[in-house]
């Protein structure tokens, strides 16, 4: 299952988002949130403390990941 939380700013996106995701993994499933915004909140919503939550790495900044993605191999396709 995959959830996407979108909206115009300061609706409350990363409230709903962390919701979801603390209540998906409480409730044992396996759960990986991101957190797309260009000044990430989700990880403090999450309870993370700020010290561990500014170690993470951004997914556009984590070049061996980016490598690790597959690439299609259908025109048209754009990486």
């Amino acid at each position: 299952m995959k959830i996407t939380v979108a909206g115009k700013g300061g609706v409350g996106k990363t409230l709903v988002a962390s919701g979801i995701a603390w209540s998906l993994a409480r409730s044992g499933h396996t759960t990986i949130a991101i957190d797309a915004h260009p000044s990430p909140n989700l990880a403090l919503a999450l309870g993370i403390p700020e010290k561990d939550a500014a170690a993470i790495v951004p997914i556009s900044d984590n070049d061996s990941l980016i490598r690790k993605k597959p690439v299609p191999d259908f025109p048209g396709y754009i990486t």
